[in-house]
């Protein structure tokens, strides 16, 4: 390059930011046969391309020559991008490579279905960048992008699945599993229908309880009645694992020399604690144990307990 300065005639913008509004007719043909060039090699050899990138291991052991098909993706990736940057720039041709399929990627967990939505993506950033740089009289690699990134911010908004609209609907009528537990608990140990002030006083997140009952009546775990609230056969069972879990662990912190006085506050943290057979585990280290360090029963482990995340 320094050897031949004399004869290169670049203007630095136009090479960081483009001209898609001084394309020449040279460069539209280049376009066209980088794209029917790209999109017939993705096309052969989309599976191929697919197992390379995702499993390499898996895709070397079927004879599969993943470091060519490395090679061949990374040129199609290297011909876009030379012959996208005379249109939108040096710099602007990363963000058309890397918004549209971040946006696809918000609406589907498909490959083919997702290379799909990023080419109409970034088709419609290109129209509706080309509006835009009329509209407000601005360089067309702006517009562009603009326009390419409003999509995305929208879509992030709205996407049925990922977004952040769905994902707040989600964490709203999600109800906190240690709340659920604290209802079990309370409804096994109070007998006959448990009025809901009980359950208000001894829950730990009140402002939860209201949610997790009505989560807990569609699951068939208890039942609404004038009294108040009554565990159902299943709702039975899954509230003696909770206090299988609490007074195993009971156990656990005595068999350490914690205090006798915060056995109970420690293990009513602890209890909701039983994932991966941790219970199992607590059991098994303690030698079985059929009574809690208060002379209690400790309820029998339950078979085919499945419960739900």
């Amino acid at each position: 390059v320094s050897m031949f300065r004399e004869y290169i005639h670049i203007d630095l913008m136009h090479f960081i930011m483009g001209d898609i509004l001084g394309v020449a007719d040279s460069d539209l043909w280049v376009s066209v046969l980088v794209c029917a060039t790209v999109l017939s090699v993705l096309v052969l050899f989309f599976r191929h391309f697919q197992l390379a990138t995702f499993d390499p291991v898996m895709a070397a052991s079927t004879g599969l020559p993943v470091l060519l098909l490395d090679y061949a993706l990374t040129s199609c990736v290297s011909l876009v991008v030379v012959s996208a940057v005379s249109m939108v720039g040096v710099i602007l041709v990363v963000g058309l490579l890397i918004t549209p399929a971040a946006t696809a990627y918000l609406l589907s967990d498909r490959l083919d279905r997702m290379m799909a939505l990023a080419a109409l993506f970034g088709v419609t950033s290109v129209i509706g960048g080309l509006y835009l740089c009329v509209w407000l009289d601005s360089a067309g690699g702006g517009a562009v992008m603009l326009f390419c990134t409003l999509q995305f911010l929208v879509v992030l908004a709205l996407a049925p699945r990922y977004g952040l609209l769905a994902r707040w609907l989600r964490l709203r009528r999600l109800v906190p599993q240690q709340v659920v537990e604290d209802v079990l608990i309370t409804a096994l140990r109070h007998e006959g229908d448990t009025p809901l002030s009980v359950l208000q006083q001894f829950v730990q997140q009140p402002a939860d309880l209201p949610k997790a009952l009505r989560q807990m009546a569609q699951d068939g775990l208890l039942s609404e009645s004038a009294g108040g609230y009554r565990l159902s056969e299943a709702g039975d069972k899954e509230a003696r694992q909770v206090l299988r879990a609490h007074r195993l662990w009971e156990s656990y912190l005595a068999s350490i020399g914690t205090p006798r006085e915060a056995l109970h506050p420690t293990a009513h943290r602890l209890e909701h604690i039983r994932g991966n057979g941790t219970v199992d585990y607590l059991a098994e280290k303690l030698g079985q144990p059929a009574l809690d360090p208060h002379g209690r029963k400790i309820p029998p482990r339950q078979k085919n307990n499945h419960r739900k995340p």
